[in-house]
């Protein structure tokens, strides 16, 4: 994950040897976002998948491409989230549209332990 500080470069009067440790927040001397903003590309010849940018430049850009691996592969939503729309539409129905919410969130709740084997 990020953290703040994980991209700042290291000053030039400092003399700390060359460290290619990618999760110190001081890990190069170059700074791979300036690097990044100064490479000049043409966004005419961009994909629209950040994933394929970053596979190409993951040589020279570790950081950023692990960082864009992980914020660009997050799922939209879950399948659990749908699955529980769908559970709620299944029990509001015509017929049951009075019911109280407190009581639809009981059902779902006592749907989702028996579907799991818990009982209380």
């Amino acid at each position: 994950r990020f953290e703040s500080g994980d991209f700042i470069g290291v000053e030039e009067n400092e003399e700390e040897p060359e460290d290619t440790d990618l999760d110190s927040p001081r890990g190069k001397k170059t700074d791979e976002l300036d690097q990044y903003l100064n490479l000049g590309i043409d966004k005419s010849k961009l994909e629209s998948n950040p994933l394929s940018f970053s596979k190409e430049y993951q040589d020279e850009f570790q950081r950023l491409s692990r960082y864009a691996r992980s914020i660009h592969s997050i799922p939209a939503t879950s399948a659990s989230v749908e699955r529980q729309f769908s559970e709620a539409g299944l029990i509001i129905q015509e017929r049951r549209t009075n019911l109280n919410p407190e009581r639809l969130d009981n059902i779902l709740l006592i749907r989702s332990m028996q579907k799991k084997n818990i009982f209380l």
